[in-house]
């Protein structure tokens, strides 16, 4: 899952330390891939303005910030996003709130690397 020889950049954000870990354990097994994770949306805003992402994986609902906020805060900085999220996928986001994808947690190995695959050309 390289691009152009390079290490695909993700960067995930989830407030549960747990669904974190389980990204990390899923795509440990592809040297293709430099994985960053962070526990606090302000923190993948900060990062996504000082270093390149090729793909953005973030949770909906977060304490501090809504997962629509941190897509429309890096819309500049990262060209696609994959929102995972525990919630009832009622919510509207639209314009550059929109994520490219929505996913169900609970989520499995094969449905997060299909997903990267699909969306982070």
């Amino acid at each position: 899952m390289a691009t152009n020889g390079r290490k695909l950049r993700i960067l995930a954000v989830d407030d549960d330390d747990d669904i974190l870990a389980l990204y990390r354990y899923f795509l440990s097994r592809d040297e293709n891939i430099d994985l960053v994770t962070t526990l606090y949306p302000e923190r993948a805003a900060e990062l996504l303005e000082q270093e390149m992402f090729d793909l953005l994986i973030t949770d909906w609902e977060m304490p501090t910030m809504k997962g629509c906020e941190l897509i429309k805060l890096s819309r500049d900085q990262v060209r696609n996003v994959i929102m995972i999220t525990g919630s009832e996928p009622t919510f509207s986001c639209q314009g550059s709130c929109r994520p490219d994808l929505i996913i169900a947690k609970p989520i499995d190995r094969a449905t997060l690397i299909n997903a990267i695959q699909a969306h982070a050309a």
